[in-house]
């Protein structure tokens, strides 16, 4: 049985302290730029609702990055932040100080953008329209930020009916999004005159996992019925997937695919990801009829 409760801490008095708040409107930060590459320095304008303050200034994500105290004589001081690699494809930069107690903190996000962790990726084709049951080759290429080839990014290709977007979207999110959009500050600044706390006691057992039966799914095609069909009889939604295609020293992977019967428009879909994870994805599109 867990349980919780709260605790109060009066003065030496028995008197409860003064109340005390964070004051996270009164800074404002305003940064010289909208983004920055690694290596150059933020200009950021501190304004402050008082003078004579001592400022601790951090940068942080999921961790404190960096830490240091800068004097502010006035209400106005420029701070320089140094633009790091890790800091891509963005970081949050943190003001607080404490005066006649009250806390004053403000952050605001900098924008590092990710560009040389972002691989261009093209899909070719040998041609652009096919009949039924003839080999496509399709040969990925990948170019980095700056435009040279990218040797040795693992790509996962697919090819898949056109017509199953219609039904439902890709699932499958922006892989540069997921790897390099934003994110989100993890930190937070309390002040110990006004510190809340929660936690529990006691024990409670988890149900980490059950057992349950899985709904049966209905075999809605069955390919392998047909071995030698001599009509248009082998249909799939889905005609080709890798996932380890690997490019070589001149950025290019080449496979071959098969078409089934279906007269359709087929999507090709690529993501690739290489060991120091630059990443990028690429699609492309080619009739299947019959004439």
């Amino acid at each position: 049985m867990a349980s919780g409760d709260y605790i109060w801490s009066a003065d030496r008095n028995n008197r409860w302290a003064d109340f005390s708040y964070e004051n996270t409107g009164a800074i404002k930060l305003v940064p010289d730029k909208k983004s920055y590459r690694p290596g150059e320095t933020a200009h950021v304008l501190a304004m402050l609702p008082t003078d004579a303050a001592h400022l601790l200034v951090t940068t942080e994500l999921n961790s404190v990055l960096t830490a240091r105290h800068v004097p502010a004589a006035g209400r106005a001081v420029m701070i320089d932040v140094p633009i790091e690699e890790r800091f891509a494809p963005n970081v949050y930069l943190s003001v607080a100080y404490v005066k006649e107690g009250e806390m004053y903190t403000h952050d605001r996000l900098l924008a590092v953008p990710a560009r040389n962790k972002l691989l261009s990726l093209e899909i070719l084709q040998d041609k652009k329209e096919y009949k039924p049951r003839e080999t496509a080759t399709y040969t990925v290429l990948a170019r980095n930020a700056d435009g040279s080839p990218a040797p040795g990014a693992e790509v996962s290709l697919g090819v898949v009916d056109e017509a199953i977007y219609s039904i439902r979207p890709e699932a499958a999110g922006d892989i540069r999004r997921e790897f390099y959009g934003r994110r989100y500050n993890r930190v937070q600044t309390s002040f110990t005159s006004s510190y809340y706390f929660s936690g529990y006691s006691g024990e409670k057992p988890a149900a980490l996992a059950r057992r349950k039966v899985s709904n049966g799914l209905a075999d809605f095609k069955n390919e392998s019925q047909y071995a030698e069909p001599t009509i248009r009889k082998e249909f799939k939604d889905t005609a080709f997937w890798q996932p380890d295609v690997v490019t070589g020293s001149d950025g290019k992977a080449s496979v071959k695919v098969t078409l089934p019967d279906n007269l359709t428009t087929w999507r090709a879909t690529a993501r690739a990801v290489t060991t120091d994870t630059r990443v990028g994805a690429g699609l492309s599109r080619v009739v299947s009829r019959k004439t």
